[in-house]
C-alpha cells in the first residue's frame, strides 16, 4: 500500500511503491540529474535481467512528478557451506536537488525496506558514496563489513609471463562450451560468499549490458583457455586506468597469473592499474605484484531486514568475495 506524506504547504508528497509508468519518469530523472546515460535499455537490464527477480523500487511523487528513487535488486547469494540467501543489493537512491529540502532520500529507503521484506528478501547490501552510508549508518542501521581502498600500480613496461590475455568471442560455440565449464567449476568452490549461479550472473551482468563497457578475454596459458575476464578501462584525473572487474580461473592457475598477463596486455594502453582486493588470494597476488592500497575508497555494508540479527559471518569482510562487478558503479 502506498504511503502517504503530509503535505508542505505547496507541495503534494507520496512516498509509494513501483507502478509500470514509472520506468520512463525514472530515467528521466537520472538523465536530467546525471552524467550517465539511464534510457530505457538500462533500465530494463538493471531492473529486470541482472536481479534474481524484478527489482523492488520505492519512489517520492511530488505534485505529481517523481522526484525520488531508491532500487533493491534481489540477488541470490551462495554462503561457503553451500546454501543460498535471497538478499538485495540497494542501488540508485537520488532526490532531485529542487525538493531535497521537503523530500528525504531516508523517507524512500524506509519504505524500499519495508517492500523487500514482504517479497523475503533477508537482508540489503551495497556501496553507497560517502555522504549516503552516513545516512544509512546513522539512521538506517546498517552495519559496515569493509571500508577499503582500491589497490594500484603505474603501468610500466612490459613484462611478459607464461599466461597471456587473448580476446575472447562467446558468440562461437566452442569458446562458449568452455567459458561454461570455467562457470561451472566456479560455481563448485564454497570457500566464500558469493553471487550463485556463475554462467547466468556473467551473461546477464556483464555481456548483456545494453552500453557494452568492457572487454572479455581469455587468459591463455600452454595453449589453452584457463580463465576468463571482464576488464574496463576509464579516464579520470587526466590517466587512462584499467580494471579487472572479474575474472574466473581454471584450478591450478593463479591470481599473480592473471595480474602478469593483464599487465602485459594493457601496459601500452594505459597509466595505471586499479584493482579490488577481491578475495585473499587475490590480495596476495596485488601484494606480490608491487600494487598499493592507495586508491579511491569503497565502503561495504548490510542491513538486516524485519528486526532480524545478521548472521556474523556476514559481518566478515575474509567472508566475501568482492570483485568489482558486484558493485552497480562499474
Amino acid at each position: 500500500m502506498n504511503a502517504i506524506l503530509p503535505p508542505t504547504a505547496t507541495n503534494r508528497i507520496v512516498i509509494r511503491g513501483f507502478e509500470p509508468e514509472d520506468a520512463a519518469s525514472i530515467c528521466v530523472l537520472f538523465q536530467r540529474h546525471t552524467p550517465y546515460q539511464r534510457d530505457a535499455a538500462f533500465w530494463l537490464w538493471l531492473n529486470r535481467l541482472v536481479p534474481a527477480r524484478p527489482s523492488i523500487i520505492a519512489v517520492a511523487e511530488v505534485n505529481g512528478a517523481i522526484a525520488g528513487h531508491y532500487a533493491i535488486l534481489p540477488t541470490e547469494l551462495r554462503r561457503p557451506d553451500g546454501r543460498t540467501v535471497l538478499a538485495g543489493h540497494g542501488v540508485h537512491a537520488f532526490v532531485s536537488p529542487e525538493h531535497r529540502s521537503a523530500v528525504s532520500i531516508f523517507q524512500i529507503s524506509a519504505h524500499a525496506y519495508r517492500l523487500a521484506e514482504s517479497a523475503g528478501l533477508a537482508f540489503v547490501y551495497g556501496f553507497p558514496n560517502a555522504n549516503y552510508r552516513l545516512v544509512q549508518e546513522k539512521l538506517e542501521r546498517w552495519r559496515s563489513v569493509s571500508l577499503f581502498k582500491a589497490w594500484t600500480k603505474p603501468a610500466g613496461a612490459r613484462s611478459p609471463g607464461e599466461a597471456r590475455l587473448a580476446a575472447a568471442d562467446l558468440a562461437d560455440d566452442v569458446q562458449l562450451h568452455a567459458a561454461v565449464v570455467l562457470w561451472e567449476q566456479a560455481d563448485q568452490v564454497s570457500s566464500t560468499i558469493r553471487v550463485a549461479g556463475t554462467a547466468r550472473w556473467w551473461q546477464t551482468r556483464y555481456l548483456q549490458h545494453p552500453q557494452r563497457p568492457y572487454q572479455l578475454h581469455w587468459l591463455m596459458a600452454g595453449g589453452e583457455r584457463r580463465g576468463l575476464v571482464v576488464s574496463k578501462l576509464f579516464t579520470a584525473e587526466g590517466e587512462t586506468r584499467a580494471h579487472i572487474v572479474d575474472h574466473v580461473l581454471d584450478e591450478g592457475l593463479k591470481p599473480t597469473d592473471l595480474l602478469t598477463a593483464f599487465e602485459d596486455a594493457f601496459c601500452g594502453q594505459v597509466a595505471r592499474f586499479v584493482h579490488w582486493p577481491v578475495d585473499a588470494a587475490f590480495t596476495a597476488a596485488l601484494v606480490e605484484g608491487g600494487y598499493q592500497p592507495d586508491g579511491f575508497v569503497t565502503w561495504f555494508g548490510l542491513r538486516a531486514l524485519g528486526g532480524a540479527k545478521l548472521d556474523p559471518k556476514l559481518l566478515e569482510a575474509s567472508a566475501w568475495r568482492l570483485p568489482m562487478g558486484f558493485s552497480d558503479a562499474f
